[in-house]
């Protein structure tokens, strides 16, 4: 194994995993709770914990013991939120276990992520103050990670563009813990295993079905886009009046989904919010991705073998991409003329 991705969720374990997959590797994304056997054939292995919401000390555990299932001395990458959400002190300490060097670098400069003084910023703003850090279920950390992770003593570089990025990169000893985000991710897959060469995503015979569970505003712009480009567009969200308990409307979204996957027989699914994705996924019985790539930048996807056939699965992440990033993502998978319209 050549490397080895620890992420809290579905959508930032496939983030992570994407650049490896576009440098020609064999790419496998495993779901906790099936972390043993390792896939053999597999270069790249992608852990998804699913410990963004659980209590710091059982997020470590969930870490530590993907960290016991692999080889020893496997190069790790620890991906970890950009706007440090999730239990990021705990789990990188985890992941840490016996390495002396730890390098973190959580910024993505083309988000508007970037560190400064061992602190994350947000289109320029300080993280404490901005709105990302209010996540209801789990607030971004705003202390000092090396201070926090004492006695480790891990380096936190500037990091203000792409450049910077692939510095640290460049200068991160193989046997260091990296912990960042998908922007550490692209440029040490570009560092270590050289330029992409991105899979083709396969024709399909029918359109791509959308699974919307996120309730940010950015997704809600995506969605109105999306409708009024493609109409035709298969868009399942989460039914209404909400629960408080944001697992339980993931869970009722994703039985009202498995139907219309069915129904439609739908050979791609998008999934958008990593707590939608993973929802989705469990209620298939899937407990692998092949990862292959993305279909446009900041959405990855990856296959998985449902119900006897294989089918597409791409994920994004609620709070990011441009307001066509859905439509775009449409029109890659079903192009204006296909077969089925004809």
């Amino acid at each position: 194994m050549r490397l080895a991705i620890i992420a809290d969720d579905l959508t930032g374990a496939m983030d992570a995993a994407a650049p490896f997959a576009e440098r020609g590797l064999a790419v496998r994304l495993v779901l906790s709770g099936a972390t043993a056997p390792l896939p053999r054939e597999a270069d790249i292995v992608a852990f998804d914990t699913n410990s963004r919401h659980l209590p710091p000390a059982e997020a470590a555990a969930a870490v530590a013991r993907c960290v016991a299932a692999l080889p020893p001395a496997t190069p790790l990458f620890k991906k970890i939120d950009s706007t440090l959400r999730g239990a990021v002190v705990e789990e990188s300490r985890a992941a840490a276990s016996g390495r002396s060097t730890v390098v973190i670098a959580p910024a993505v400069p083309s988000q508007g992520r970037t560190v400064r003084g061992g602190q994350v910023f947000v289109d320029g703003v300080a993280l404490g103050v901005t709105a990302s850090a209010g996540d209801a279920r789990r607030p971004s950390f705003t202390g000092s990670l090396v201070k926090a992770l004492a006695p480790l003593r891990p380096v936190m570089p500037d990091c203000t563009d792409d450049g910077d990025l692939a510095e640290i990169a460049r200068a991160a000893p193989a046997d260091a813990l990296l912990v960042g985000a998908a922007g550490l991710a692209e440029a040490v897959a570009q560092i270590r295993f050289g330029d992409a060469r991105p899979a083709v995503t396969p024709a399909l015979a029918g359109p791509p079905l959308f699974i919307a569970g996120s309730r940010t505003m950015v997704v809600a712009r995506q969605l109105a886009q999306l409708r009024d480009a493609r109409p035709d567009a298969l868009i399942v969200t989460a039914p209404a009046p909400f629960e408080a308990d944001a697992d339980a409307v993931a869970r009722r979204l994703a039985q009202q989904a498995v139907a219309q996957f069915h129904a439609s027989g739908a050979e791609a699914v998008v999934l958008v919010g990593g707590d939608t994705a993973r929802a989705m996924l469990d209620a298939l019985g899937v407990k692998a991705l092949r990862v292959r790539g993305h279909i446009i930048p900041s959405i990855p996807w990856g296959e998985a073998d449902i119900a006897g056939r294989a089918v597409l699965v791409a994920t994004k992440a609620g709070g990011f991409g441009a307001i066509d990033a859905l439509s775009r993502t449409a029109e890659r998978l079903a192009p204006a003329n296909p077969p089925w319209r004809a």
